[in-house]
């Protein structure tokens, strides 16, 4: 039954929201550094953090959401 209850927790957190919402305002942003910095380092040095904050910010909401219900 564990392993049930595990499946059906990641599949409440992917149809969540919440998540794609953070994924969706972080991946805009990194495009436009990408698209305002050029393909360089520089871009993938700011552009990188901010798409994993999306992901990891949006997590976080969920979690909490999940939570309190």
């Amino acid at each position: 039954m564990a392993l049930l209850e595990l499946i059906e927790g990641i599949i409440e957190w992917w149809c969540s929201w919440r998540l794609y919402l953070c994924i969706l305002i972080s991946v805009s942003l990194a495009i436009f550094l990408h698209n305002q910095l050029g393909d360089g380092a520089l871009a993938w040095c700011f552009s990188s953090p901010v798409a994993l904050a999306g992901f990891f910010f949006g997590w976080r909401w969920q979690s909490r959401s999940d939570s309190k219900d």
